[in-house]
């Protein structure tokens, strides 16, 4: 049989059903072949609207697996965080992996990192073979405190390069995070007085602070005490612990003064530093006859020191108790008040003497001690002849020098300092001032005077404004 053209009807259902074949031919067909072809064809053909060779969901037929792609990378992790002290370093790990079925490459560099005290080393360099993985270390040395953010990126030849790593940092300071204000007022203060601050500072970070010591700038500023060392000898202050140093402001003189306190230590940020400011106020007049406490009052003796009754050998003590005169030669008085320690101010002017007119004493009279003629067993200024002798009765330490001998109604000052080794005595008058050492290294001492021939004396110890201005750190009267 010759073969036959497939009828036109046919044709067309075989475009219908998406076949390219329109002059298909056939050889001997019957019409039950016809119809057993058409029956296969709607069996292995594509339903409408599908593209040749897939179900109608676009999705591979059961039984079959999604092929691996031959390029991929994937990251142990998409973000890191450190925290380290300022001066330390610190350091995390991650991993990049080769998922694919093919080798990848490294760019050069393979791995780069940002942000300030960042930085990254690495074993991924060159080609990462299939299944493998390289490590990379991101490292954070701060040279400051504060917080960083940087990035961390992985350039290869696999898809979504370069691969990239969040990183946030936070760095602190070992030591210097002050709890107080940065600065202090220390107000008004007397010239001759006194006040303190204490200030706390705390090692906020993770690591001890060493060489820690206090330094104070400004005068009439000292530090006068601390836990936080000394630059004689610096200290180690642990993580999360404080120490604390008191400064301490006596002006010698007036006006407004500005310092600083400042603690040294092995921090990056050292010195941590508070700021001090202070007004000195001067007694007007010098002298004015209150003590730094307000124990005595300007007039007559509320407190301060007076002469004493009970010590008046051939003396009449006056009625206010401040002027003592000698009913015979060659006698003596002393203070009311009498000290073992301290600073203390007094001033004593002679007020009438009688022929001859050139003996007057002055000084220190240990209590308990015998006296000579009544005159102050320690040391004494004694007036003579016109000069004016430093001596400790039992020899003439030396002149004052021009000084001469205080007329009728002149003024002698002594500052007694009982807190120095030796103790001193610093003698005023107006024209010499010179220091002497007392004999005595303890005891109490009271202030004393050898009237000699019937002259008679005055004691200010605080009750009136002085002659003379008391020297720096030393109590304006004896109370």
């Amino acid at each position: 049989m010759s073969p036959r053209r497939v009828p036109a009807s046919l044709t067309q259902l075989a475009l219908a059903l998406g076949l390219s074949f329109p002059c298909l031919v056939l050889a001997q067909a019957s019409t039950y072949e016809m119809k057993q072809l058409v029956r296969d064809l709607r069996v292995t053909a594509p339903t409408s609207g599908s593209s040749s060779g897939s179900s109608s969901s676009g999705s591979p037929s059961s039984g079959t697996s999604t092929p691996t792609p031959p390029y991929r990378a994937q990251l142990s992790t998409t973000s890191l965080s450190l925290d380290a002290v300022v001066g330390d370093t610190v350091a995390k790990n991650m991993s990049f992996m080769n998922t694919g079925t093919n080798a990848l490459s490294f760019a050069s560099p393979a791995v780069t990192v940002t942000g300030e005290g960042l930085r990254v080393f690495t074993n991924c360099v060159g080609s990462l073979g299939v299944g493998q993985s390289c490590e990379a270390q991101v490292q954070f040395s701060p040279l400051s405190a504060g917080e960083v953010t940087g990035l961390m990126s992985f350039s290869s030849n696999a898809p979504g390069s370069p691969h990239t790593v969040a990183l946030s940092a936070t760095a602190r300071q070992a030591f210097g995070s002050l709890v107080a204000n940065t600065s202090s007022d220390y107000g008004s203060q007397t010239v001759g007085g006194s006040t303190s601050r204490t200030f706390t500072f705390m090692n906020s970070g993770t690591a001890a602070a060493t060489g820690v010591y206090p330094l104070v700038s400004g005068a009439g500023f000292s530090v006068s005490s601390s836990t936080c060392g000394t630059q004689a000898s610096p200290t180690t202050i642990l993580a999360n612990n404080p120490c604390t140093v008191t400064v301490t402001f006596a002006p010698s003189a007036a006006g407004s003064v500005s310092g600083q306190l400042s603690i040294a230590s092995s921090a990056s940020n050292s010195p941590s530093t508070v700021s001090l400011t202070a007004t000195a106020v001067a007694a007007s007049p010098v002298g004015d006859g209150t003590s730094t406490t307000g124990a005595c009052a300007s007039g007559e003796a509320t407190g301060c020191a007076v002469w004493n009754q009970a010590t008046a050998t051939g003396v009449t003590v006056q009625a206010n108790a401040r002027l003592a005169a000698a009913t015979i030669n060659w006698a003596g008085v002393d203070s009311s008040v009498c000290k073992s320690s301290g600073k203390w101010y007094v001033e004593v002017r002679r007020t009438t003497q009688s022929s001859p007119s050139n003996y007057f004493e002055f000084g220190i009279n240990k209590v308990g001690a015998s006296q000579t003629y009544e005159q102050p067993s320690e040391v004494n200024l004694f007036a003579y002849d016109g000069t004016v002798y430093r001596t400790d009765n039992s020899a003439v330490l030396g002149s004052l020098g021009g000084a001469g001998t205080p007329s009728v109604g002149s003024w002698v000052g002594m500052a007694l300092d009982l807190d120095s080794s030796p103790k001193k005595v610093i003698w005023k008058t107006a024209s010499a001032s010179v220091t002497t050492d007392l004999p005595s290294s303890s005891g109490t001492f009271c202030v004393s005077s050898g009237f000699m021939h019937g002259a008679s004396v005055e004691i200010n110890a605080g009750q009136q404004g002085f002659q003379f201005a008391p020297p720096a750190g030393y109590v304006r009267g004896l109370y």
